[in-house]
């Protein structure tokens, strides 16, 4: 399990020390063809809607005294990991002290910082969701959501006034409203639930 994590820390920094981007672009499609595991966590660094509430600070907390419930099974395997963050996305103590003891197999500082940086969704891969899904849709696997909004333009833009001149009457519909200072955000209902989030796509909690 250790060379599992380590082989995909490796993957993961080669594409991410590529300055070219169609090399980037070259080297993604060789991992999301023939390595799974990498592929799976590129996909959910990517996913904006996927939020564990694992802020990188948590893990700095000492949980040596904290005891796990019994039904609390231990993570073993970097693929237990994946599914843990991806499937239990509480922040609690329990699961931060979980990952903690599981990133401490490792015996790797190095690969310790890298579980944490994946579960608190920190580690940068200098990849979008729009480079990762080209290429899905090119290889027809899953897709990773995109998180974008429709922004206002200003009436007095010179694009739009250019747009107004000349195609009248194929604008289709169109709305002009005023602009209130104050904070925007975007708004999910599911299930009950309701999850703010800002137009980057960062969840307001």
């Amino acid at each position: 399990q250790k060379s599992e994590v380590q082989d995909t820390l490796t993957s993961l920094e080669t594409l991410k020390n590529i300055s070219s981007n169609n090399e980037r672009k070259d080297e993604l499609k060789s991992i999301l063809e023939s390595d799974t595991i990498a592929k799976n966590v590129i996909a959910f660094l990517l996913n904006k809607f996927q939020i564990t509430h694992m802020a990188k600070a948590k893990f700095k907390k000492d949980l040596s005294s904290l005891e796990l419930k019994t039904d609390d099974t231990s993570i073993e395997s970097f693929e237990q990991f994946l599914n843990f963050i991806s499937n239990n996305p509480s922040g609690t103590d329990e699961s931060i002290k979980r990952i903690q003891n599981y990133a401490k197999t490792l015996e790797s500082d190095t690969l310790y910082q890298f579980i944490i940086d994946i579960a608190s969704k920190s580690y940068k891969i200098h990849v979008n969701a729009k480079s990762y899904n080209d290429i899905a849709k090119e290889l027809n696997i899953p897709q990773v959501p995109d998180f974008a909004v429709q922004l206002a333009k200003n009436i007095d833009d010179s694009v739009i006034q250019n747009k107004l001149s000349k195609n009248k009457e194929t604008l289709g519909t169109f709305y002009i409203t005023e602009k209130f200072d104050g904070v925007r955000c975007i708004a999910f209902i599911k299930n009950g639930t309701v999850q703010l989030f800002k137009r980057s796509g960062r969840e307001i909690t």
